[in-house]
This record gives C-alpha cells, sequence and structure tokens, in this order.
C-alpha cells in the first residue's frame, strides 16, 4: 500500500510516467516473498517433529524395538524418496519443509539408535553426528528456515567442542568468525546460489559486530583491560587482520559509508578495550552516538530500511537518555520529569520529521538516477 500510494504521488508530481511506474511496482513485486507462508510451513515442520517425539515418548515402553526401528525407516525413506524423486514436483515452500522434517527426523533416529542399543556416548558427540548428515543437505536448502537450521547445525557443536578446550585463548576467534562470516555473506559466488541462507548468516553476523561495538564503549565508566586481557583482545585483532582485509577488498565498489562503518566497528569494538583510566561517561556517550550516526548513513546507503529507522532511533533514544545521565543529578525532581518530558516529546518529533525527509530525499534521489 505505502508503495502503491507513492507510485501514484510521484505520477501526480511528474517525478515519473506511467511506464515507469508499472516497472517500478513489477520490480518490488517480483522481490516479495510469501513470508507468512514460510513462517507458517516453519512452524508446521516443528510441529510435526515435535510431534513424531511425542509419539514415540508417550508410547515407548509398549513398542517392541524393531517395530520402532522398522516404523522410523519408513518414515525416513518416505521423506527422501519424496525429496529425490519428487522434489521438481513440490512448491519452494513444500521442499523446505521436507528439508526441515527430514532434520528433525535424523536427531530423532540417532536418539532412538543410541537407546536400543545402548551406545552410550555423550550429547555433544551426538548432537556432532547429526551436523554432520544434515548440514550437505541443508546447504541445498533455498529458504530462510533453512539457513537458521543450517546456522544452528554448525554453531552448537562447534561451542560444544570449543567449551570443552577450557581456555580463554578461544574466546579471541569470535571477531576473527564473525567477520569472515560476514565476508562471506558478501561473497558474489555464494550470494548468487544461496542467497536465502547467506542472509541469514550475514544477519547474524552484522548483528554480532554491531552489537560488540555498541557494547565496548560501557567500559569508559571503569577501567579499561588488565595487561593479560590486553594480551587477549591483541590476539583476537591479529586473527580479525586476514577477514578485515578480504571485506575491504569486497566493499571496494561498494558505498564509502560501508568502509566507515567496518572501521568505526572495529575501532568500537577494541578501543574502549584498551587500557584507561574510567569514569569517561561522556567518551562513551559520544561514542555511541557516532557510531549509530555511521550505522544509519550505511543502511540508507544500502537501502535497509529497517536498520536505518532503528538506527536514527538508538540516536534519539541515546540522546535523551545522555540528558537525564549528565543533567539528573543536578535539577529537582519534578523539574527533571517536566525537562525530560518536553525533552522526550522534541526528540520523537524530530526524530519522526527528519527520518521521513531523509527516507523521501533518498527514494526522490533514486527515482532520478533510474530516469
Amino acid at each position: 500500500m505505502r508503495l502503491e500510494k507513492r507510485l501514484k504521488e510521484w505520477e501526480t508530481l511528474g517525478l515519473i510516467d506511467h511506464e515507469t511506474s508499472s516497472r517500478l511496482r513489477a520490480h518490488e513485486e517480483s522481490k516479495s516473498r510469501p513470508l507468512m507462508l514460510y513462517a507458517i510451513s516453519g512452524l508446521g515442520a516443528l510441529s510435526l517433529c515435535l510431534g513424531l517425539i511425542s509419539l514415540i515418548a508417550a508410547n515407548w515402553y509398549h513398542i517392541s524395538d524393531g517395530l520402532k526401528l522398522s516404523v522410523n525407516l519408513f518414515i525416513g525413506l518416505g521423506l527422501c524418496g519424496s525429496l529425490a524423486f519428487k522434489r521438481d514436483q513440490w512448491p519452494k515452500w513444500g521442499v523446505e519443509l521436507i528439508i526441515a522434517v527430514i532434520c528433525g527426523w535424523t536427531l530423532a533416529s540417532i536418539a532412538l539408535i543410541g537407546q536400543i542399543y545402548q551406545l552410550g556416548g555423550d550429547g555433544r558427540s551426538a548432537i556432532t553426528l547429526w551436523a554432520l548428515l544434515v548440514v550437505p543437505l541443508l546447504m541445498q536448502g533455498r529458504s530462510t528456515l533453512s539457513g537458521v537450521i543450517l546456522l544452528g547445525a554448525l554453531l552448537i557443536p562447534s561451542g560444544l567442542w570449543l567449551i570443552e578446550f577450557k581456555s580463554p585463548h578461544i574466546v579471541t576467534i569470535i571477531p576473527a568468525i564473525n567477520l569472515g562470516v560476514l565476508a562471506l555473506s558478501f561473497y558474489r559466488p555464494l550470494t548468487d546460489r544461496r542467497p536465502e541462507i547467506m542472509k541469514v548468516f550475514g544477519f547474524v553476523a552484522t548483528l554480532n559486530i554491531i552489537g560488540a561495538a555498541t557494547v565496548a564503549p560501557v567500559s569508559f565508566y571503569t577501567r579499561g583491560a588488565s595487561e593479560e586481557a590486553l594480551m587477549y583482545l591483541l590476539q583476537a585483532l591479529l586473527f580479525s587482520l586476514p577477514a578485515l582485509v578480504w571485506l575491504w577488498r569486497i566493499f571496494s565498489d561498494r558505498p564509502m559509508s560501508l568502509k566507515v562503518a567496518l572501521i568505526a566497528s572495529v575501532l568500537f569494538s577494541f578501543g574502549p578495550l584498551l587500557p584507561h583510566t574510567g569514569g569517561l561517561k561522556v567518551l562513551a556517550i559520544l561514542s555511541f552516538i557516532i557510531y549509530w550516526v555511521i550505522i544509519a548513513k550505511t543502511a540508507l546507503d544500502l537501502e535497509y530500511i529497517t536498520l536505518f529507522r532503528f538506527a536514527t532511533f538508538a540516536v534519539a533514544a541515546r540522546l535523551v537518555i545522555m540528558y537525564f545521565e549528565l543533567v539528573g543529578s543536578l535539577l529537582d525532581t519534578g523539574l527533571l520529569f517536566i525537562t525530560g518530558g518536553a525533552l522526550i516529546l522534541f526528540v520523537t518529533r524530530f526524530w519522526y520529521q527528519k527520518q521521513h525527509q531523509l527516507l523521501d530525499q533518498h527514494r526522490s534521489d533514486r527515482v532520478s538516477e533510474a530516469l
């Protein structure tokens, strides 16, 4: 509805003609996806997996081992056979649903065989075996659901095995992993073949990187890192350098704001953790505001409208919090609430108007470039 309204408005203003409007409408409709259908299909797949597990658990002691294995094998043959021989006849969401159900069936089968034959072992080994079996299948998926399951199949076993090492040095590879995954999400040979899966991986990596750069400046309130922590920090930065160089090369033909956001993410993630005296309240506030302004600019250039709205909201909210944080102790309670409420109303109004102005200007520029 919003797109239709804007297209009519642009036609009325003479910015575009009817033919251009039709092409823009067709382009946007071609990119739309049945997200609700995918969500319902995912819930249905999860329900089927839980139902299979619940059904087996409810009648567990009344079913012979041979019957358990036979029914399990029959279900597996039906699922795998449908995927192998009827794949072209299924809609895309149906194929993704079967892939998800097969993943659940595989995990249930491992648990079933382990229980019947008393194989022993631990949960970590079982989860690792499950991941080895389903990852090749999930890599053939073409939906967000497959991407989420694949991410879990890679993260859970990796996390369980890394915990076994019980070494602080393991933590230092996390920034490098996030940057490497982000680089892969922009790597065109992968994004062209599996765009949905790479979007999931890129989203999680971006979320982790932005989260680290947002939380790290909190350390300005306290003392910086000790000498031992500084060694781990430098080690993490060293591990991150190859991924940073790769990302920089990938971003060579991207908007300049994306490169600035990459450098800012590194600076605001590692910089506040260096040794300092603490009590740098103003520096912590400025770090947050500057970083999220950079994120907002990058999101606007990349046309990530949801991220742009969130980033501008984060800046506006931080300005309000800054007022209470810096001035709150100097004012009487009643005066603080009055001035604070007025500031909230003003900032909210300004934020609402300004973000719409920026979005409208950006859309107008894009339409002008298209013409």
